[in-house]
């Protein structure tokens, strides 16, 4: 009976050790400070409109538009409201209003994001994203 039990928990041990988990090590969105590298997870959303497109992690509480470059907007549009992990450069997003004008969007280190969605809180320029099937997308710093 005692090795039954010793057998079963050693199979849970190596089936738990397998699996993969797209949030290990991340940080709360809340706790992404501006100037420092930051790793957040939650579920995405994609909004297509010109002039770009907003890219928006989005957990229980918080919220965070992702700087991405076009290039990989139809492969990680295609992630729409899946699971997803993003390494990247934390930044503050600037207001969407100054005064009488309006801005539609913005451009951080060249990556252009669209304005109105998630805005005001912090943006990460991503480095690394991993969807929740393992799918890498690596981009340049």
């Amino acid at each position: 009976m005692y090795s039954r039990m010793l057998g079963a928990v050693g199979l849970f041990s190596i089936l738990a050790v397998g699996c993969v988990n797209t949030t290990r090590h991340a940080n709360s969105i809340g706790e992404c400070s501006p100037g420092q590298k930051c790793h957040i997870a939650g579920i995405l959303h994609v909004y297509r409109s010109t002039p770009a497109w907003s890219f928006v992690i989005q957990n229980k509480t918080h919220c965070a538009k992702i700087a991405l470059p076009r290039e990989v907007y139809p492969e990680v549009g295609a992630w729409d409201g899946q699971r997803v992990s993003v390494l990247g450069l934390a930044f503050a997003q600037p207001a969407s209003d100054d005064g009488d004008m309006v801005a539609l969007s913005f451009t951080f280190k060249e990556r252009e994001m669209a304005l109105g969605i998630c805005d005001y809180g912090i943006g990460i320029f991503a480095s690394e994203l991993e969807n929740a099937h393992g799918q890498i997308v690596r981009l340049p710093d």
